[in-house]
């Protein structure tokens, strides 16, 4: 929020210079993110972030409050009389609250005989301080008195409204109205409308409609001031796409009390800069009456929890400079709490409130006194370190993407998203189901910026949509470009650096390499790799991760039309596998087991299968073969061609045999291929022979 500082000393009369101003707000709570200077000589301006609970503090009179209670100085009001010599104005205008758990107040003034112009250059100048442009003289009072007090305010021509009647109700349906800004939005029966006796005229606490709106003709105006549910706000708001100032405030709460005041004020300024005169009296419609609460602080709770004695005088001096009233009983301080400070329900928030007027900054430092024990982390933190460190130690980096993606963003096959209600956007509208997109982003990202090596991973919190919404967690990893840094020379001359470059490129083998390394590392059984795909992922080229029948993951190359959406024109591979997987795996107890002391003898084979048959299909035909008499199986080569036949591919292996308690004769690995052959040609019709 945009604060002209010779606005706030127009009601408070501060000592101190521009920067001692933006630390004291700032040590108060109302943090000053920079200092700019109106013009070339003009007011300084200062940025400040509001919490949500301090919607007070959303003008200029409350941040004048919040400033001179740091200074125990006194506060300046302006007035809120209005010089009245009209008509009454409840014989002009009328007002009924049809949904009173939405609209808690509505209050309105009129004033007759207006000149529309434009502002004074004084006002015109604060309102563009403040970041809002100049429109006319009825528009900008609006405006000013909204930034002055909190409360929002519309202005509506009068002679538009038929009878000057005014209905606060909800939506009908079909309804629609077009706003100020010239759209046509339509409205929902969950919307709170400001309506004249047959159609809406303004989107309550949101924007009026065009309409009612004053224009250079209009003579009389309607000034409303009103209270709205927060809530039915900020979900009207969001779902037409439409925040605004009012809005803001609206959700923030605005202080019920402050209604009716508002209204006059406004009139009052109006009269003034536009001439007219202010009918007498406010058409002011109460639905529910807005109670000062009272709530109790002991001295002695608040000296415990900061730290520091302070007397009951003292506190009550504090929370006096700070508008609160006041009742001693002894130890017990009995506060009365205007309306404008929701925020204070309880006695843990008035302590807070003597903290923040001694200072923060002024409690005493001191050393917890008591056994001080060591912290741990949680299983999966350990776990996830783990994974982090294995990952890094590959040469992967770590990266961390956005959590929410856009509506309709695809997932993997078969789990429904878990949707935001009242997202802000279409582009942040529901959580993510898998970690590659957003990996996929970043690759883009950096290509766009010139790096076009890069390896990175994600451990990161992924969301699906059951009976209720289920959070759980997987590791992911996106590779581009190559593994050669430029650092290091091959020691094939013959070879350029582009063709070395080339010849290390990122491949779906370093992604799978990847993965068996996490499997691998946290004891993963029965781990199998089967052909599949998904929505990002180009199909021949990825595969289905598997452990035993449960899949757990994915691997391969990212689709190009994916890549394309993107504008990253480099080929990509990824992987991404379940934390839950990982979790159930690192628990396994690891058993040693010694390395046999006889030789091993190798076997080359060529296996010609059809060509929908994967390798996982015949390594698995030759382990149940060969039984615990193979010790490993290696994939060398992968030919197709006219030797083999149209659709048809000859894998290469190697096969390694070894036993634990003797060595193999020759015979006897013939016996165990023979076999293997057999079972190949039986189950996948395929054919063998010695290379």
């Amino acid at each position: 929020m945009r604060i002209p500082l010779d606005w706030v000393h127009e009601y408070v009369d501060s000592r101190l210079d521009v920067a001692q101003t933006a630390e004291a707000l700032t040590m108060m709570g109302l943090e000053v993110e920079e200092v700019e200077q109106e013009g070339a000589s003009g007011s300084p301006v200062l940025n400040i972030t509001v919490m949500s609970n301090r919607g007070d503090c959303l003008s200029i009179i409350g941040v004048a409050r919040e400033l001179a209670a740091e200074q125990d100085l006194p506060l300046k009001l302006p007035s809120f009389e209005m010089e009245a010599s009209g008509p009454p104005a409840d014989s002009l205008a009328s007002i009924e609250i049809l949904d009173p758990d939405l609209c808690y107040r509505y209050a309105a003034t009129v004033i007759q005989g207006v000149r529309i112009g434009p502002s004074p250059e004084w006002m015109a100048r604060r309102l563009t301080a403040a970041g809002m442009r100049p429109i006319n003289n009825i528009v900008d009072v609006t405006n000013y008195v909204m930034l002055e007090t909190g409360q929002p305010l519309h202005a509506f021509d009068l002679r538009l409204l038929p009878g000057g009647r005014i209905v606060v109700r909800r939506a009908r349906p079909g309804e629609s109205i077009r706003t100020l800004d010239g759209v046509e939005r339509q409205l929902t029966p969950d919307m709170l409308a400001i309506c004249d006796e047959t159609r809406p005229v303004a989107v309550a606490g949101v924007m009026g409609g065009a309409d009612t709106e004053v224009t250079g003709s209009t003579m009389d105006v309607l000034i409303e001031s009103a209270c709205f549910n927060g809530a039915s706000i900020r979900a009207t708001a969001r779902a037409l796409g439409l925040p605004t100032e009012a809005s803001y405030r609206f959700e923030r709460n605005v202080d019920p009390g402050g209604t009716a005041r508002a209204a006059m004020r406004a009139a009052e300024l109006m009269r003034q800069l536009a001439g007219g005169t202010i009918c007498q009296g406010v058409v002011d419609v109460v639905a529910r009456p807005a109670e000062e609460r009272r709530v109790s602080v002991r001295a002695s709770r608040a000296s415990a929890v900061l730290g520091v004695e302070l007397p009951p005088e003292t506190c009550v001096a504090y929370l006096r400079r700070l508008c609160l009233h006041c009742e001693v009983d002894g130890d017990t301080i009995h506060v009365t709490v205007p309306t404008f400070r929701g925020d204070i329900t309880a006695e843990i928030d008035l302590i807070e409130e003597i903290g923040r007027i001694h200072g923060f900054n002024n409690l005493p430092t001191t050393l917890i006194t008591g056994p001080s024990l060591q912290g741990k982390d949680s299983t999966r933190g350990m776990l996830e370190d783990e994974v982090r460190t294995l990952l890094l130690s590959m040469g992967l980096r770590e990266v961390m993407t956005h959590s929410i993606v856009a509506r309709d963003t695809p997932g993997p096959e078969g789990l429904e998203a878990v949707r935001l209600r009242n997202a802000l956007s279409e582009d942040v509208a529901e959580m993510r189901r898998t970690l590659v997109p957003g990996l996929a982003q970043t690759l883009a990202l950096n290509a766009g910026r010139g790096c076009r090596d890069l390896a990175i991973f994600e451990i990161g919190r992924v969301f699906r949509q059951e009976d209720r919404p289920v959070e759980t967690w997987s590791v992911a990893g996106c590779l581009m470009g190559s593994r050669w840094d430029g650092q290091w020379t091959p020691q094939d001359r013959k070879l350029t650096p582009e063709a070395f470059r080339r010849a290390l490129a990122a491949d779906f083998y370093q992604a799978k390499g990847i993965v068996e390394a996490l499997c691998a590392r946290f004891d993963i059984p029965d781990v199998r790799f089967v052909p599949g795909g998904g929505p990002y992922w180009r199909r021949g080229h990825t595969a289905d991760i598997y452990s035993g029948n449960t899949l757990i993951g994915q691997v391969g190359e990212v689709a190009s039309e994916f890549r394309d959406r993107l504008d990253l024109k480099a080929p990509a591979f990824g992987f991404e596998i379940s934390g839950e997987a990982l979790s159930a795996g690192s628990g396994t107890c690891r058993k040693w087991r010694p390395q046999s002391r006889y030789p091993a003898t190798r076997r080359d084979l060529a296996v010609a299968v059809a060509e929908e048959v994967s390798y996982e299909q015949v390594t698995q035909v030759i382990r149940e073969q060969a039984g615990t008499l193979l010790e490993e199986v290696i994939l060398f080569d992968v030919y197709r061609g006219e030797q083999i036949g149209e659709g048809r591919k000859s894998i290469g292996l190697s096969l390694v045999f070894r036993s634990d308690g003797r060595t193999l004769t020759d015979e006897e690995v013939s016996a165990v291929v023979e076999g293997i052959r057999r079972d190949l040609l039986q189950k996948l019709n395929a054919t063998l022979r010695d290379s």
